[in-house]
């Protein structure tokens, strides 16, 4: 009697094989998604400590440029600052942030705005896991984006979903909102 498997049992074996193996890059893949979504995240929140310091120091927040940076830095302390650079605002030594921080992916972007009067502001980015609790959805269950605001650093559009702002103003106060 041949001892050895069947072309069935072989077959059966590398099925249940390939499921293994999708669940688990399936799994992965989510889970980088949402390692890079809590970086964002982080990375907001200490721009916005920054922020407030800076307001301390000089009683306004910097004004924003037409391209989502800080117009805050060295040497006149209204330079617009490059993400990943230092946030220095004038040569007297003032640091707010040794280096602002950079999207991880070089097709994505922040973007910081102000109203102008140094009274408030605004800074968003895209988080890539729409079910992330911290993207409202409306009843049918589809994700806030900001329509306005495209944080994309090339061609095609990638509409800002996630974003921060001054206590005395909302993410959403100036912004044209859907849901997708």
């Amino acid at each position: 009697m041949n001892k050895g498997f069947t072309l069935i049992e072989l077959m059966v074996a590398m099925i249940i094989l390939a499921i293994l193996v999708v669940a688990g890059v399936g799994s992965y893949t989510s889970s980088q998604r949402r390692s890079r979504d809590s970086k964002k995240k982080n990375d907001l929140r200490q721009v916005t400590i920054a922020l407030e310091t800076y307001y301390t120091d000089k009683g306004r927040y910097p004004d924003g440029d037409s391209e989502g940076r800080i117009e805050g830095c060295a040497p006149t302390g209204t330079t617009a600052c490059e993400w990943g650079e230092i946030f220095q605002a004038d040569t007297n030594g003032s640091i707010y942030m040794v280096a602002l921080p950079v999207e991880s992916d070089s097709k994505r972007k922040y973007i910081y705005m102000t109203d102008g009067l140094g009274a408030s502001y605004q800074i968003y980015a895209n988080l890539e896991n729409v079910t992330d609790t911290d993207i409202p959805k409306n009843g049918n269950d589809e994700s806030r984006i900001f329509t306005d605001l495209d944080c994309a650093t090339g061609t095609g559009t990638i509409y800002c979903n996630y974003g921060l702002a001054s206590t005395n103003i909302t993410v959403e106060n100036g912004r044209t909102i859907s849901y997708e």
